[in-house]
């Protein structure tokens, strides 16, 4: 009895193989029309592949980081200090800037 299982399946595929190449590739479209899909996002699977991943970053995330950060106002401090350098960095070299453009301004005010 052991040995009838695989020989029952292995003439069931053989027998659907072989009525699957008598069909023209329109029947096999239909045939998978009326199966299922022929799509790649509902193929019949049961379970879904390993590699693909599916990822969904909520606003809750975002809170809940910004909270680890110290909150918003840790986060305005920061802004407001580099908003300081960047602006002590443009005068720094508006200044190098005269300097270098104007002889006299160089023995005179510096």
């Amino acid at each position: 009895m052991i040995n009838t299982i695989p020989t029952q399946q292995s003439s069931i595929l053989n027998s659907f193989k072989a009525s699957l190449a008598e069909i023209t590739d329109e029947q096999k479209l239909q045939l998978f029309e009326k199966l299922g899909t022929i799509t790649d996002s509902n193929d019949g699977k049961i379970i879904k592949d390993e590699n693909e991943e599916v990822i969904k970053v909520e606003l809750s995330s975002y809170k809940m980081l910004l909270a680890y950060c110290g909150g918003w106002t840790n986060l305005l401090m920061l802004n407001l200090v580099m908003l300081a350098f960047v602006l002590c960095k443009i005068k720094t070299d508006y200044t190098i800037g005269l300097w270098a453009r104007d002889q006299t301004v160089q023995h005179d005010k510096f």
